[in-house]
C-alpha cells in the first residue's frame, strides 16, 4: 500500500518507519524543512521517499495528517 504521511516530525516519522518496515511504500511531505523529510525518509528505510504534500497525497492509498493540532 502507498501512505503518505504530511508532517513527518514527532508521531508522522515513528508512524512513517513503522508502515516502511512492514513493507508499505511510504511518502513522507509537508515539511518546511527539505533536510527534515529526507532524514525521516532515510531513517524509515528503503521502502520510504519524499515529495510535495500535493504529489504525495495524490498517489497514495491512505493520507495520514501528523501536524500538531494547533498548526492543523
Amino acid at each position: 500500500m502507498r501512505i503518505a504521511i504530511i508532517g513527518p516530525g514527532g508521531m508522522g516519522g515513528g508512524i512513517g518507519r513503522l508502515l516502511a518496515g512492514a513493507g508499505h511504500d511510504v511518502v513522507f511531505s509537508g515539511s518546511r524543512n527539505p533536510q527534515k523529510l529526507a532524514h525521516a525518509a532515510e531513517v524509515a528505510g528503503p521502502n520510504a521517499s519524499t515529495a510535495a504534500a500535493p504529489d504525495a497525497a495524490a498517489e497514495a492509498q491512505v493520507v495520514v495528517i501528523a501536524v500538531p493540532f494547533d498548526r492543523y
